[in-house]
């Protein structure tokens, strides 16, 4: 089973509770969720150590807490994904916190596809902890799964909810179908080549191999948006 089926087989946890139609509002979203976790892990000790410092001496900490986590993001909690499990009567909460600590430009992601929604959908339905534990169990870190190999799999996830949405068009409204496009788009070009492994090659690297990482995270997303147009991943 490939990566991309074994974290759409999660989806099979909420059948009942959700639609088909909706299955990509939760899945979607945590697998980026899980992929910056494991993003930031090697690096989150000494990033809430600079945090730590920084905290309470009235300077903007986030130049600080970007070169620390080496990375275009941070997250200031001392949680992950992991450690939620250990609280299984507080998951909700202790994942909204764990989410809330991301820079802004994360948290404006999450926001707009409305994941907050999602995860209290989830609690309702007595669904959080076992979908969070599951995913808690991916190892998404680059050093397992490449940028190259990410992309693939977001794009096959995206693949399979345009066409379960495509078969139930009416399920999505205007507002939503134009909020997820633009969150989709968002988490995609986040989840293609990690500004860190960029940054970290030789400066020798030519400026042209940077360029056509972005290049290519672009045209693959346009590629992806025009195979798999749908109410949800429709140009707006």
């Amino acid at each position: 089973m490939s990566l991309s089926s074994f974290i759409w087989s999660v989806a099979d946890l909420l059948r009942g509770d959700y639609k088909q139609s909706e299955y990509g509002k939760v899945i979607l979203p945590i697998t980026v969720l899980r992929r910056m976790d494991c993003v930031l892990e090697e690096t989150k000790k000494v990033m809430l150590a600079e945090y730590d410092s920084r905290r309470n001496t009235g300077i903007n900490p986030e130049p600080f807490l970007l070169r620390k986590a080496k990375q275009s993001f941070y997250n200031t909690s001392p949680m992950d994904m992991k450690t939620l499990m250990g609280d299984q009567d507080h998951i909700k909460e202790n994942l909204y916190s764990y989410i809330q600590a991301f820079s802004p430009s994360v948290r404006d992601i999450f926001e707009r596809f409305d994941f907050y929604t999602q995860i209290d959908r989830l609690a309702k339905s007595g669904l959080l902890y076992q979908v969070t534990e599951k995913f808690a169990g991916i190892d998404l870190h680059p050093e397992t799964v490449s940028n190259t190999e990410m992309g693939t799999v977001f794009e096959e996830l995206i693949r399979k909810f345009a066409e379960i949405s495509n078969r139930l068009p009416e399920s999505i409204s205007r507002p939503a179908r134009s909020s997820a496009s633009w969150s989709i788009s968002s988490l995609w070009r986040m989840t293609m080549c990690w500004p860190s492994l960029e940054s970290s090659a030789p400066s020798t690297t030519p400026r042209l191999a940077r360029a056509a990482c972005s290049r290519s995270r672009a045209s693959t997303w346009q590629s992806t948006t025009r195979r798999h147009a749908s109410p949800c991943l429709g140009r707006s």
